[in-house]
This record gives structure tokens, C-alpha cells and sequence, in this order.
């Protein structure tokens, strides 16, 4: 669609993929879709497309008289010039009457009337489990265990799990927690300095190293007290109302360097003590961590300098963008006749998507306005030079 972050109904996406596989919706075995539940209003008003002062709109007109006031005003109306009921299906959108009771249920019937498929073949699978399994299929630990650790602002309920794969691809749950919000704090802290939050939290981390100790110390105290890991447990010390006004207030005269480094080197803290105590407790040491805060490299670095970490991996793009994979793989493990470990679907790279033949490459060069690019022959390889 050309839109960043487009979060609509993938029309584009799915016909592709029908189209590269010579395959019809009725040819379908089964569709897996990432996740049980999914916000209806948040779907309604699609995050995606959203500015950063639409991400302080929603503070300022929702959450903060929803929360300090007690007002109860409905998401829909106080965002309303962000609602989109040209998303397909357009006569679904029209109809404000439904909302997140029904929406989990609609969305698989969605693609089902879309692929003209029987319901029966649409399955939803678990948030954080769809993570996992993309980690695993995209590592080298495919045929051994592997300690599966998760970590989001929000999947079905939940932002933080710890599981294990057994060396057949079974996977087994061992923690689950809704108490770890540090993808949350991550993203207030990027609204907090002017950024757009699911998208520019990398500039905090790449801001964070211009900070220095001496100044960053007091944002990480903050931090500090706000939040902690006993064992493989996040424990909130300080309970906050909200988090971006309570953050935003605590922050308020810390320079925007300062800010950054703190949070990062918050997040890095709590991280190497989560990972090292789960580690310890569950005695395996190839560890693969997925969810948005798997985006964090520099924290995921920390984790592989862990004297208790032997192998560590983290999959490409491993935020809520790469779910998709992981729902597919995980119906395909838990249903298919054979283990999918037999045949290791291992996902060496992310350049899934349209490849161009020579003449459509050809045809895009005679497009360009020479005014503009210079077109260069090196070894048989044309380079497109910006004049």
C-alpha cells in the first residue's frame, strides 16, 4: 500500500502470496492468525498511520480523563477524526455497535468471507507463542532445547514468557507474566522526547550513547524504583496512575540525552537479570529472545557477553510485524501429520517479498528522469547514481 506500518487487512499481502504459490482460497488447508485477541477500537483507528500528535491526543483526550477524572468517555469518539471505515471491510467498520466483545470472533470470519473459505480453516494462535516460534524456526537450536524467551508491551493479555523448546519442536510455557511494562516505558519515553512511539524508539537507542553517567545516574534511579526482577518476576515498587503523565513529570527538567541514556541503560539492567536468573533456573543455555523488545540491539547485545548464555539468538525484525510467520508456523507443528522438526523450515532472511525480473528492472531505469540520476555500468551491474 506504500503506508509504513500499514496495520489494515493485508489484501495486497495475501493475494501475493496466492499468486507466487498458483493457489485459490478454497485450496487452502488452513489460515493461521496471529493472536486471539485484538484491540476493536485500536483496529477502528489504525495506530499505524498515526503522527505524533495523534499519540498525544490519545493521552490527552482518553487516557487522561479516563483515568484522573473518571470520565467515561468511549476510544471511538474521542479519537473520532482518526476512525478509518474505508478499511476493508467497509461494511464492518460502519457499524459502530460492535466492539472488542465480538471483534476477536469477526476477525477470523473477516478472512474467511475474504479467501471464500469455510470458518472451520481459520485458526487464531497465541501472541507470544507465535514469537516463539518464529525465533526458533528462523535459529540454529532447531533439534535441541532452547529456552524461548518473549518480551512486548502487549500480546493476548500478556509481556513477558518464558518457555522452553523440547529438540522434537514442542513447546512448553513455563512463566507468563502482565507485569513486566518495559516496552511500555520504552515508548512513553519516545513520546515523552517528541518521537513517534512502535516506530522511533531505535533513535532513543541510538540518542542513549551521546548521554553521559553523570547526568543519565538520576533518570535511572527513576527507573530504578519504578521497577525490579526478583528471580524471573518484574516487580512494580511504585504504582503509577498511568505511565506517560507519571513518567513525563518525573522526567521534567532531565536533558533528552540524559533521558535516553537512563532508559536504555534501564532496560539493559533489568534484561541481563531476567535473562541470567532464568537461565539458572531452568538450567538451558541456548536462549532465543523475540517481541518487540528483541528491536532493542543493544540490549540484546549485553545478553551475549552473559558468561551463562552459551548461544543466544534473536530473529530479524522480531516485533509484532513478524507474527505472521510464527502463527503459521505454529499451526503447522500442532497439526500437521508429521513434526515440523523433521523438516526444518529454518528462515535464513526476511526478503520475502516481490523479486524483479531483468526486463522489469530495465523498464524502471528508462522511467528516470535524467535530469536527476546518472546511470553508471560497473561489471555488468548498473548503479543509479543521484545526480
Amino acid at each position: 500500500t506504500r503506508l509504513k506500518n500499514d496495520d489494515g487487512f493485508p489484501m495486497q499481502a495475501i493475494e501475493f502470496c496466492l499468486e507466487r504459490a498458483g493457489l485459490r482460497g478454497k485450496d487452502l488447508h488452513a489460515v493461521a492468525v496471529a493472536s486471539h485477541h485484538q484491540d476493536y477500537f485500536h483496529q477502528l483507528t489504525r495506530p499505524g498511520t498515526w503522527s505524533v500528535q495523534d499519540y498525544i491526543d490519545e493521552q490527552h483526550k482518553f487516557w487522561y480523563p479516563t483515568l484522573f477524572n473518571n470520565e467515561e468517555i468511549k476510544y471511538s469518539d474521542a479519537l473520532s477524526h482518526l476512525v478509518d471505515r474505508q478499511q476493508y471491510p467497509r461494511e464492518y467498520w460502519n457499524d459502530l455497535s460492535k466492539g472488542d466483545v465480538t471483534f476477536p470472533k469477526d476477525r477470523a470470519e473477516i478472512v474467511a468471507k475474504y479467501l471464500q473459505i469455510d470458518l472451520a480453516k481459520v485458526h487464531t494462535v497465541e501472541h507470544h507463542l507465535g514469537h516463539a516460534r518464529y525465533a526458533y524456526y528462523s535459529s540454529d537450536f532447531i533439534g535441541r532445547k532452547a529456552l524461548a524467551l518473549t518480551i512486548d508491551a502487549s500480546g493476548d493479555g500478556l509481556n513477558a514468557t518464558i518457555g522452553m523448546f523440547h529438540s522434537n519442536g514442542d513447546y512448553k510455557r513455563l512463566v507468563e507474566s502482565s507485569s513486566c511494562n518495559l516496552a511500555r516505558l520504552y515508548r512513553y519515553v519516545t513520546l515523552i522526547l517528541g518521537m513517534k512511539p512502535n516506530e522511533h524508539e531505535y533513535k532513543v537507542m541510538g540518542m542513549a550513547p551521546y548521554g553521559k553517567e553523570k547526568y543519565g545516574e538520576a533518570v535511572l534511579n527513576i527507573f530504578r524504583n519504578l521497577m525490579s526482577v526478583e528471580g524471573i518476576e518484574f516487580i512494580w515498587n511504585k504504582k503509577y496512575p498511568d505511565i506517560y503523565f507519571s513518567l513525563k513529570k518525573e522526567l521534567e527538567g532531565h536533558r533528552f540525552d540524559a533521558i535516553a541514556w537512563g532508559i536504555q541503560a534501564f532496560v539493559e539492567e533489568i534484561l541481563e537479570v531476567w535473562v541470567r536468573n532464568a537461565v539458572e533456573k531452568f538450567g538451558i543455555s541456548d536462549v532465543i529472545v523475540s517481541g518487540g523488545v528483541a528491536m532493542n540491539i543493544k540490549a540484546m547485545g549485553r545478553l551475549l557477553n552473559l558468561k551463562e548464555v552459551k548461544g543466544l539468538f534473536v530473529p530479524g525484525s522480531a516485533s509484532d510485524e513478524s507474527l505472521a510467520i510464527g502463527a503459521a508456523l505454529s499451526y503447522c507443528h500442532e497439526n500437521a501429520s508429521h513434526s515440523v522438526s523433521d523438516k526444518p523450515l529454518m528462515l535464513r532472511n526476511l526478503y520475502l517479498g516481490y523479486r524483479y525480473n531483468k526486463e522489469e528492472e530495465e523498464h524502471a531505469l528508462e522511467q528516470l528522469d535524467s535530469n536527476q540520476y546518472e546511470i553508471l555500468a560497473v561489471d555488468n551491474i548498473k548503479i543509479v547514481d543521484r545526480l
